[in-house]
């Protein structure tokens, strides 16, 4: 028994030992998994293959991973670039050559930011095209069992390149995938022409206190609103080179300050005074909050006079008006003189039908106002776009005035967990067939089955951003979309990172992308100091049937 107990102790450390004289393929490093997301598909990640990609002169360069599976002998990425009107055939203007490097268990393909931008420059206009080499400088062929006959084939990639840039600056915010998404918050502004980035915004400085509904005025980051929720929230409004706080006084317990649209004077903001209802729910895929607003109704702030202002401007309407729909996300006009936004009759909820059959009855509509600048009122309100299918939310428009994008949702007007997909409305045009409302149009570049919102236009109407979960279904990506003279949207692009496996990692989602010609003029620090400030109350006199004299503070929004 004892010369068998030793044996095996000898054998079990002559095993011990060999592995790591001669380490075995179970000890060897694993391999970094395929995203999921391109497992069948391109042989690439971020997948930037599509044929319809349109990018902007400007952008950040579009670094990838490339799947030594798929492209097994790739070495080198060579970046061509052709002008404007360069014959098929036609020498190129420029090019580059990248080598790919190991790195996390990928091979990551970085382009140099300055000779990126270079070849970029050279094919405005034009595009660009990337092949895949071996060591002795050979074309290589894209190899998947699922596709065989294109082993023999070279793989490339083309891109075209709009001469309209992007604004430069891109603000969004960062939030936890977790069960508590306000546990931790953030709000970062990003470079899109190179990948660098600061803290604008982060709970952590104010005691965990949640805030959304951050705006910019027409691309203009020196006016931007922030709203913060809890008992010393408010809404922050940056203008004038300072910040302010305001917020509602007590007594106007049914009033909220949500939703903010900067007027293109940049006098006025319209809110929605919306309070979000959470209903928990599980459906066969997983367990989501289904989400309506109620208490919605249309306001809008007079910054220079501290004065908040009904809508309808007649306060007998305004009244019935209120007491028939709910109000949500409104938006200006790019003249002024129009305020769009999403309209649904009141619905009392039904004992005798389900949750979800209870939800689906709220189904908003795109109405709108005409707004008297001189006067400061509003004309009665009129239904602009229906859909009979879905309910539509988050109009944004760009900035000619004549197209509007939404987003319609299976139920509600609250994108955040009820899905989505995003929706074409041409505001010039009016369809007899429907009473003469403005015709809805899908937009198939865009579709994808994990929801797509949180839309917004830069400033040249050209390019448009989007947040969407179709990398992975769960956590939202900040997508770009050029949008031509036509009216017609190209297949969008992940924003690009600098390293090509960074959506592999991401556990944050990113919300509410806003496009800015400059780079915000405050800081971090100073954000914070005026989060913790005290709140100016607002003049609430054409408010007086709103009163409660018992009423308490509205806890600064939903």
């Amino acid at each position: 028994m004892k010369r068998l107990t030793l044996s095996c102790f000898l054998t079990a450390c002559l095993i011990g030992l060999s592995g790591v004289l001669f380490p075995t393929a179970c000890s060897r490093k694993p391999q970094a998994a395929w995203p999921a997301a391109t497992a069948g598909g391109a042989p690439v990640f971020p997948d930037y293959t599509a044929d319809d990609i349109v990018i902007p002169v400007n952008i950040a360069p579009l670094n990838f991973i490339v799947s030594d599976i798929r492209l097994p002998q790739a070495a080198t990425v060579r970046l061509q670039a052709f002008g404007a009107g360069t014959p098929e055939g036609g020498a190129p203007a420029d090019a580059l050559d990248v080598k790919l490097r190991k790195k996390d268990g990928f091979l990551q393909c970085v382009f140099p930011l300055e000779e990126w931008h270079r070849c970029l420059q050279k094919a405005a206009g034009g595009h660009v095209s990337l092949g895949f080499y071996d060591r002795q400088g050979r074309p290589v062929g894209y190899s998947d069992t699922l596709l065989p006959e294109a082993a023999d084939s070279a793989f490339s990639i083309r891109w075209q390149v709009s001469a309209y840039p992007i604004d430069p600056y891109l603000i969004y915010r960062l939030s936890a995938y977790d069960e508590n998404p306000c546990k931790y918050l953030e709000a970062e502004e990003r470079c899109t022409e190179n990948f660098d980035k600061r803290l604008l915004m982060d709970n952590r400085l104010t005691d965990g206190q949640c805030f959304n509904c951050h705006a910019s005025a027409q691309n203009d980051a020196a006016c931007m609103s922030i709203h913060l929720r809890g008992g010393s929230g408010g809404t922050l409004l940056f203008a004038d080179g300072a910040f302010r706080k305001i917020n509602l006084p007590d007594g106007f317990p049914g009033l909220r300050l949500a939703y903010p649209a900067w007027h293109p004077s940049q006098r006025y903001i319209a809110f929605s005074s919306a309070r979000i209802q959470v209903f928990p729910h599980t459906n066969v895929y997983k367990t989501q909050d289904l989400i309506a607003d109620t208490l919605g109704r249309l306001l809008v702030y007079d910054l220079e006079r501290n004065r908040l202002l009904p809508a309808p401007g007649d306060e007998t309407a305004a009244a019935e008006h209120n007491a028939r729909y709910e109000i949500s996300f409104p938006v200006w006009a790019p003249d002024g003189q129009r305020v769009y936004f999403c309209r649904a009759d009141k619905i009392r909820f039904d004992d005798t039908l389900s949750l979800v059959e209870n939800l689906r009855r709220f189904r908003y509509h795109i109405a709108a106002m005409d707004f008297d600048t001189a006067a400061r009122t509003f004309s009665a309100p009129y239904t602009v776009c229906a859909d009979s299918t879905g309910s539509l939310s988050l109009p944004a428009i760009d900035p000619s005035g004549r197209y509007l994008v939404a987003t319609r949702l299976p139920m509600g007007s609250f994108p955040s967990q009820n899905g989505g997909e995003l929706v074409l409305m041409d505001l010039s045009r009016r369809d007899s067939a429907t009473g003469g409302l403005c015709p809805l149009a899908d937009i198939p570049a865009l579709s994808s089955p994990d929801g797509d919102k949180s839309h917004q236009f830069s400033s040249n109407g050209r390019w448009m951003v989007f947040g969407s979960k179709r990398i992975n279904g769960s956590v939202a990506a900040i997508y770009i979309s050029h949008f031509d003279r036509n009216g017609r949207f190209h297949a969008p692009f992940v924003l690009p990172q600098a390293t090509g496996d960074f959506y592999t990692k991401q556990l944050r989602t990113f919300l509410f992308p806003v496009l800015n010609r400059e780079a915000a003029p405050f800081t971090l620090a100073e954000w914070a100091e005026a989060a913790r400030g005290h709140a100016e109350p607002i003049d609430m006199r054409h408010f007086a049937a709103d009163y409660e004299r018992d009423g308490r503070q509205a806890n600064a929004g939903h």
